[in-house]
């Protein structure tokens, strides 16, 4: 499994599960908050995210992903580049 696209996909799925992981409280159960407030918007209400929550955790997933894909793009073309040998004459 040496394609691009499989470096790319796994390169922006593993940040932005984590990110969805973290963002969201999964394993945790509910956020730390009680109630959180950003830019005005409820985010975290009664220790249970809103959809601006969701929103929000959503976007920075996202976000994380598409930097990790295309880091991910970089470190494949640096391994899988073809290395060209000169001989001396």
């Amino acid at each position: 499994l040496r394609q691009w696209w499989i470096g790319v996909l796994a390169g922006y799925l593993v940040p932005f599960l984590v990110m969805i992981i973290m963002l969201t409280g999964f394993f945790t159960g509910n956020s730390s908050y009680t109630t959180y407030r950003q830019g005005g918007v409820d985010i975290v209400i009664d220790g249970r995210l809103t959809v601006a929550g969701w929103w929000s955790a959503l976007h920075s997933a996202v976000m994380m992903g598409v930097i990790g894909g295309l880091v991910a793009l970089v470190i494949w073309r640096i391994a899988y580049r073809r290395v060209v040998t000169r001989t001396r004459a």
